[in-house]
């Protein structure tokens, strides 16, 4: 099929026809494009705009929490402190109490032991017709206790003589016990 060539009069008004709606289109777009960046602008300062808000609003809920938070916590620390200076005054009147109680039951034991010592006899006669001592075999007892224990202050000591077994007990602060033979 061939082709039928037109006058280029019409392609003209046709190419200058199409080139006018493009130029249009193009404004058009152009226009709209403006118009879009105009909005998006709008919109990003208006998020911006809430964003501050927002913070702004966290902020000071944060502020208000921090302030709760700090009024419990110094509340916390009074009644802590009060506690403490009630248990140490308990625990101070407690101590002296104990101290007073602990300085009296010793006075009594120690006066009680040296009753006991003196009130025995200072020599017991033995079957054998032996005579035993008391300070002999007291300070016997002592050096016994001394080579054993070692460094422990004799405080009270308490004998006992059995002449049946040709012995003397001893007890020595009231916790230490031994054996020491005629």
């Amino acid at each position: 099929m061939a082709r039928r060539k037109t006058s280029n009069v019409h392609t003209t008004k046709a190419t200058t026809t199409a080139a006018q709606k493009v130029e249009a289109t193009k404004a058009v777009v152009e226009e709209k494009a403006v118009e879009v960046k105009e909005a998006v602008k709008e919109t990003a300062a208006k998020a911006e705009e809430a964003a501050k808000e927002t913070v702004e609003k966290a902020a000071e809920k944060a502020t208000e929490a921090a302030a709760e938070v700090k009024e419990t916590a110094e509340k916390a620390v009074e009644k802590a402190a009060e506690t403490v200076e009630k248990t140490a005054e308990t625990a101070k009147t407690t101590a002296k109490k104990t101290a007073t109680k602990a300085k009296a039951a010793t006075t009594k034991k120690a006066t009680a032991a040296k009753k006991t010592v003196k009130a025995k006899a200072d020599a017991v006669k033995t079957e054998t017709k032996k005579r035993v001592t008391r300070k002999p075999t007291k300070k016997r007892a002592i050096a016994q206790f001394n080579s054993v224990e070692g460094g422990v202050a004799v405080k009270t000591i308490t004998m006992y003589l059995k002449p049946e077994e040709d012995a003397a007990y001893y007890v020595i602060n009231d916790q230490y016990t031994g054996r020491v033979d005629f």
